[in-house]
């Protein structure tokens, strides 16, 4: 039998667990623009490649804004690394 040590966090997870505006926005984004650009990659077709990729981009910068702006993971709860002590 083998012992090990394991480390656990100091406390409870975040109550969102992620769940916020800014990253529903990004997760819909890079689901439809992975959608777009791959049907795109599928069929030769460059303007939908381009499109899809275009998609993301827009998703990743307003993803940025809406967490700027408050809509995202609180500050608190992303400091640190649980794993630190």
């Amino acid at each position: 039998m083998t012992t090990e040590e394991f480390v656990l966090p100091p406390g409870p997870a975040p109550v969102n667990h992620g769940r916020t505006r800014s990253a529903w926005v990004l997760t819909i984004a890079v689901i439809i623009g992975a959608a777009i650009a791959g049907v795109g990659a599928a069929i030769p077709h460059t303007a939908l490649l381009v499109s899809g990729l275009a998609v993301l981009v827009l998703g990743l910068i307003v993803a940025g804004v809406l967490r700027l702006q408050g809509h995202g993971q609180p500050v608190e709860a992303r400091s640190g690394d649980w794993y630190e002590g």
